[in-house]
């Protein structure tokens, strides 16, 4: 009885697991235009082509958000902001919801962790409890993973589509066209988290923020260390009255240069890495070959090893 109790429980998690994997995912789904709807006039909750995760898993997090009650000092909320805007609010995840996000992955695998541990509960007990906390704290952390992993992916896909962007802001300003309208043009061009970023910097000058402030405001959304050297080099240039297009020659120029830094310290800490897998591939067979080569020499030449001839039939 135990065992199909287990059999069953171990089946109904296996499919709670992938359901909840499938909706967790879309954390790591880059923004969409929902994170502007503070801009916007489009209503709240009018989205095309809903995932699992809107329709299913954002909802009840948002249910369960009012009930933390202590479990929301357990929360930053001004860390989720950081993250979250880092990632461009994927699936319009505010940070409030990342509590109820949480809430939800820790009962969501404590409840699948005690199904898979039912049958082996009166056997070990102590063993089924420890195993089930740790399970349930590992679900509390997970969005937190994917938020992370989300955002990184982000800051990444900026940095490495600033050097191009760079390239196509020198061409314009030299042709002419003034910094926002070099911007408004390159970006209708580059479809990236780059340019979404760039649309919404463009928005705030155009609702009246004073541009010191939507400065500061792309530097705190963004960590990428490139797209903060470049908002900062932009403002000592205005300060300085320093020409744009000579700014984002320097740029541009400073960013390839980095991009092929950051390549080789990859390539160079890639070289032990490969020798160490090869060394680990390579050692195991070269020792049986030669456990194998001592072991046919001691069955067909046993005098070799100061052996007797009738331990080996000879």
């Amino acid at each position: 009885m135990g065992i199909l109790v287990g059999l069953a429980g171990a089946i109904l998690g296996f499919v709670g697991v992938l359901l909840f994997f499938s909706g967790v995912r879309g954390l790591m789904v880059p923004g969409r235009a929902e994170q502007l709807r503070k801009y916007s006039t489009v209503p709240e909750g009018e989205t095309t082509q809903a995932s699992v995760f809107i329709r299913r898993i954002l909802p009840i997090a948002r249910r369960l958000t009012p009930k933390a009650g202590p479990l929301r000092k357990l929360v930053k909320l001004s860390d989720m902001d950081r993250y979250l805007a880092a990632a461009n609010y994927p699936n319009g995840v505010q940070p409030v919801d990342m509590i109820g996000l949480k809430m939800e992955g820790a009962l969501g695998l404590f409840l699948l962790a005690l199904l898979l541990l039912f049958a082996w509960a009166a056997k070990a007990p102590v063993f089924a409890i420890v195993i089930l906390l740790f399970i349930t704290i590992f679900g509390w952390f997970l969005p937190d993973v994917f938020l992370r992993g989300a955002a990184e992916r982000r800051q990444k896909a900026i940095t490495l589509g600033l050097p191009d962007f760079l390239d196509l802001m020198t061409v314009s300003v030299e042709a002419g066209m003034g910094f926002d309208l070099a911007i408004a043009h390159v970006t209708q061009r580059m479809k990236n988290s780059l340019s979404e970023e760039l649309r919404r910097f463009l928005q705030e000058l155009q609702m009246g923020v004073d541009r010191s402030t939507a400065y500061r405001h792309l530097r705190q959304r963004n960590f990428s260390p490139e797209l903060q050297t470049f908002v900062g080099a932009l403002e000592h240039a205005e300060d300085l009255g320093v020409p744009i297009s000579s700014t984002l020659q320097m740029q541009s120029e400073d960013m390839r240069v980095s991009r092929m830094q950051r390549a080789e310290q990859k390539a160079a800490k890639a070289s032990p890495n490969i020798s160490l897998i090869t060394i680990f591939i390579t050692l195991p067979s070269a020792v049986c070959l030669m456990v194998a080569l001592m072991v046919l020499n001691a069955i067909y030449n046993p005098r070799i090893f100061g052996l007797p001839t009738f331990m080996f039939g000879r």
